[in-house]
């Protein structure tokens, strides 16, 4: 029987620079973000760093809204410390760098390791994929949104062109030629002529207040502008349906005449418009 001893993890820690290889500078500019020193900088860093910038690597932080800390590093001592690293920051900070280490990462651009580069270099091909996919989706949705809307017009021109031939006085007419011969004989209209009321509202307020909780049979029903007379048949009793029949708004019910027959009455009835002329029916 064999035991096993617990070995604790092994703590890899990135590798720092040593303070003495640093160089540090703190400018005035702002609109600056975190990365490599831009160019235009350093001229305002050569008083703090006796070295020629083209031997040095520097890493620029924000440390307020008006001023940059600035960190530079010969470029040799970076590829000495850098190895296989995937981050190198300084080992401490002076007093005067309100920034914390963390910050001052410079294996940033052309410095920056190859796994770091491969997997931001994923994450974008992962991401403009997942763009690609969406628009494509959108499209799709798009395209078969528009072909059904463009399939519902033809369909209404369709049943437009139906109707008009359907009452067109003339093969071929066209909803303008209709338009046309209707103020033609509007303008030919005497004066004094009214034409009749539109029998769609009483029709339209009768079936809205039918009193389907009762037990009823229509036997006919027709309308005019300003009345309408219904025929209808109940068994029994008929004060339940009269009861529940109301007149649409605006609208009176006149003495009902009734009829039984059998077990069945009938009921003949009148509504009239309250103050309204009966026009020509409508069945």
């Amino acid at each position: 029987m064999t035991s096993r001893v617990p070995v604790p993890a092994r703590t890899v820690s990135a590798p720092t620079v040593p303070a003495d290889r640093l160089f540090w500078s703190i400018v005035e500019a702002s609109g600056i973000r975190a990365g490599r020193i831009p160019s235009g900088l350093w001229p305002l860093i050569e008083e703090d760093v006796p070295v020629d910038p083209e031997q040095l690597w520097g890493i620029a932080v924000p440390i307020d809204d008006h001023r940059i800390a600035a960190c530079a590093i010969r470029s040799a001592d970076l590829i000495d410390h850098a190895g296989d690293a995937v981050a190198l920051t300084p080992a401490e900070l002076p007093g005067f760098i309100p920034a914390p280490a963390a910050a001052f990462n410079f294996l940033v651009g052309e410095h920056e390791p190859r796994a770091a580069r491969r997997a931001r270099l994923r994450r974008h091909c992962v991401a403009a994929a997942c763009t690609l996919l969406s628009v494509v989706l959108i499209a799709i949705g798009l395209s078969r949104r528009t072909a059904a809307w463009n399939a519902e017009a033809l369909a209404a021109r369709k049943a437009t062109d139906g109707v008009i031939a359907s009452i067109a006085p003339h093969p071929g007419w066209s909803r303008d030629d209709l338009a046309l011969e209707l103020m033609h004989r509007r303008q030919a209209a005497p004066a004094e002529f009214v034409p009749p009321a539109d029998a769609a509202e009483a029709l339209a307020g009768v079936l809205a207040n039918w009193p389907t909780q009762v037990a009823n049979r229509p036997q006919a029903i027709s309308a005019s502008g300003a009345s309408a007379s219904i025929s209808v048949t109940v068994p029994g009793d008929a004060q339940a349906f009269l009861a529940a029949l109301k007149p649409p708004e605006g609208w009176r019910l006149n003495e009902p005449r009734l009829a039984a027959i059998d077990k069945v009455t009938r009921l003949n009835l009148e509504l009239r418009k309250v103050g309204g002329d009966e026009g020509e029916g409508t069945r």
